[in-house]
C-alpha cells in the first residue's frame, strides 16, 4: 500500500508516532513520580535513573 498511497501512509506514521510516544512518556512520568516522592525528593539523578532502570 506504500507504493500506491504514499501521502497517507507518511500521515499515518506520523500520527502512529505521536500517539505511542505520548503513552510512553506518560507511564515514564507516572513511573519517576513515584519513585521521587515528598519523602524520596533528595534522591539523586544517578539513582532515581538506576531505579527507573530496574522498575
Amino acid at each position: 500500500n506504500t507504493q500506491q498511497l504514499p501521502v497517507w501512509v507518511v500521515l499515518a506514521w506520523g500520527f502512529l508516532a505521536i500517539i505511542a510516544s505520548s503513552v510512553l512518556s506518560k507511564r515514564a512520568f507516572s513511573a519517576v513520580r513515584i519513585i521521587i516522592s515528598k519523602c524520596r525528593n533528595h534522591l539523586k539523578g544517578g539513582i532515581v535513573e538506576a531505579l527507573q532502570f530496574l522498575k
